[in-house]
């Protein structure tokens, strides 16, 4: 159980984690991680969520936001049945 936690506690740190890389790396990184993000984020949207769609996530929804609420979902469904 403390493994799916952990994964939570990851997913809910994701977005902060970013803005403190950009400190360390730049900002280049942090537009080109971003970009890599939304990719992910829509072959997963299209993968699990939408298979007709071809756009991918919706542009009003944040990818960040995205992960995390499948993540908590799943981590939460684990945590019980542990």
């Amino acid at each position: 159980m403390i493994r799916y936690m952990t994964l939570l506690d990851n997913a809910n740190c994701m977005r902060v984690e970013n803005v403190q890389k950009e400190r360390e790396y730049s900002m280049r990184w942090r537009i080109a991680f971003k970009k890599e993000v939304k990719v992910l984020a829509d072959e997963t949207y299209i993968r699990i969520i939408d298979r007709e769609s071809t756009n991918g996530l919706p542009d009003d929804q944040d990818p960040f936001d995205f992960f995390h609420q499948i993540i908590k979902k799943d981590a939460l469904d684990a945590a019980a049945f542990d």
